[in-house]
Formats: structure tokens, C-alpha cells, sequence
């Protein structure tokens, strides 16, 4: 592909790339086989942000509803019963939707969200458990069929985003701009992730990236949450992220 300009959101999933533009289009390009997943529906107009999956796209349109389309919503466009969205987190299967009123909501059918996240000012996914930030800064997850809520950890607190990554792991973001990261679920402890400590926003999926006051982003891998790798590419802005997904919001 050639270079892409004016865009404003982008999500990358396990073989696919999805990208909002300044003017509200979408372009999707990746595996050339995946023929539902690279037909854009036409109600996918005035989008704002944009998540992908294993071989699915979501888009979320100014007016707060929410366009799906890939091998996980066959003949989809509008979902169903979803207004009011202002934000997603994608994973393999699954993908959560943050409301205006504070509520979560799912795009598929793996389980409800437990009645008692709420209030909550962000969400993040993995392959094995789903991520709630709570407005008072407490991290919610739950997992499974049964959708068991646990609250998270003790002596963490003053959270202020969280992001998703590989399997067990995943990190949040602190108010005095330090990162933390675990690898386990339950959760039974957390640890500061060294050599971060002036950090905006974090993003995961393989791995975990961190953006820095610079616009620089310095990452590490999934599997070694506290021992990050030299910076290695710039950006403005990014989003919360999940296993098959890293993406930014620009």
C-alpha cells in the first residue's frame, strides 16, 4: 500500500489493518483471502475510531452506534441494540463497549459483563480475561463463563487507563505516570515496570507500548512486563489494546 494521510484512528489485527480517516471513511487491507473482512459496509460513514480482532473489524460512527463486519459478524453492519459507545477494546473473540452512562457492554455473545461494573472510564481485553477501569481509579477484571468479578489489587490504586495484552498479561497506566504490569488471574500482584516513569497513555497486544511527552513510544514484550526494550518509533497518541490488536488514536 502506498502512504496513508489523514487518518485518525488505526487498529491492527492478527492479519489485518484497519484505518479511520479524517473524513470519516475506513480502509481495511491485510489478508487477500479474507473477503468478508476486507468489504467495508456502507454504513460504516462518519467513524470516529476504529478496533480489529482476529479477523473482524468494529467501527464506531459519531453518532455513538457501533459497525461490525468479518468473519465474527457474517453479514453485519449496524449492531444491534448498541448506541451510546464511546470506546472499544478488541481481543480474538470478543470486544468490549464503553457507554456514555458508564456501563459495558459486549459486541459478541462470550458471557455478559457482571451487573456491578459500572461506572467505569475504561476497558481493556485479553485472550482470557476482560479489563474495567473504574472513574475512582479501582481496576475491575472478570473471566469465563461465569463472568466472576474480581477487584483489583491491593495497594493499587490511582489508575487512570488500562490495556490489554497477550494471554495473562497486561498493564495500567498511573495518575503520577508510572506503568505497573502482571501476568497472571487471578491477579495476585503487580509490579512497576522499570525505566517508565513519564508516560501518557499505554497500548497492548504481543507486546506493550508506553507513549511518552515526546511523542516517542518505548515497548516490551508480553511476556517480561517489567523490563522494557529501547524506544523505537513515534506517535501521537494511543489507545487501549488487546491481544490480536494494537492500536492508536491520532
Amino acid at each position: 500500500m502506498g502512504q496513508e494521510t489523514n487518518v485518525v484512528a488505526l487498529a491492527v489485527g492478527t492479519s489485518h489493518t484497519v484505518i479511520a480517516r479524517q473524513d470519516g471513511s475506513v480502509r481495511v487491507w491485510g489478508d487477500p483471502n479474507a473477503f468478508s473482512l476486507l468489504t467495508i459496509p456502507a454504513e460504516a460513514t462518519n467513524v470516529l475510531d476504529v478496533s480489529a480482532g482476529s479477523a473482524d473489524c468494529l467501527a464506531l460512527r459519531s453518532d455513538s452506534t457501533v459497525v461490525g463486519w468479518g468473519d465474527g459478524y457474517p453479514g453485519q453492519a449496524l449492531l444491534p441494540g448498541v448506541s451510546n459507545v464511546i470506546s472499544m477494546a478488541g481481543g480474538p473473540s470478543s470486544y468490549l463497549l464503553l457507554k456514555t452512562d458508564g456501563t459495558v457492554a459486549r459486541a459478541t455473545a462470550y458471557g455478559p459483563v457482571p451487573v456491578n461494573v459500572t461506572n467505569i472510564v475504561g476497558v481493556g481485553i485479553t485472550s482470557e480475561y476482560s479489563i474495567a477501569l473504574e472513574a475512582n481509579g479501582r481496576v475491575l477484571t472478570w473471566n469465563g463463563p461465569s463472568q466472576t468479578l474480581t477487584t483489583e489489587m491491593p495497594g493499587l490504586t490511582n489508575v487512570i487507563a488500562v490495556a490489554g495484552g497477550e494471554s495473562y498479561a497486561s498493564v495500567a497506566l498511573r495518575a503520577h505516570s508510572t506503568v505497573v504490569g502482571w501476568n497472571s488471574y487471578p491477579v495476585r500482584s503487580w509490579s512497576v515496570v522499570a525505566g517508565i516513569s513519564n508516560a501518557v497513555a499505554v497500548a497492548g497486544g504481543r507486546g506493550f507500548m508506553a507513549l511518552l511527552p515526546t511523542a516517542q513510544v518505548q515497548s516490551w514484550g508480553t511476556q517480561t512486563p517489567s523490563i522494557p526494550a529501547p524506544v523505537v518509533l513515534s506517535a501521537n497518541r494511543l489507545g487501549t489494546t488487546a491481544p490480536s490488536e494494537t492500536r492508536a488514536r491520532l
